[in-house]
């Protein structure tokens, strides 16, 4: 997991709206087992939801260098949207 990423995310993309549509949809696919992954692009991030394998890829558009991904589950995925930080 790519921390400095992770707070990057949080600090440039992460707002209430963010979260309430992540939440929202990680919510959904509960309900809908048929759905296995969802993208979504922000201003400079990008968010994968792989419901099929439970994780998270955050990318970001405007690193050229390597690592400009990340990956991490989906329930410290959540946990992160709750609490509004990286642990």
């Amino acid at each position: 997991m790519n921390d400095n990423l992770l707070r990057e995310f949080i600090e440039d993309e992460y707002d209430s709206d963010v979260r309430d549509t992540l939440l929202s949809v990680i919510q959904e696919s509960k309900s809908r087992p048929a759905l296995m992954k969802r993208d979504f692009a922000f201003n400079r991030f990008n968010v994968i939801l792989d419901f099929e394998f439970q994780r998270v890829i955050i990318e970001d558009d405007l690193m050229m260098e390597e690592p400009s991904e990340c990956e991490l589950g989906m329930e410290a995925f959540v946990q992160m949207l709750n609490n509004g930080k990286v642990n």
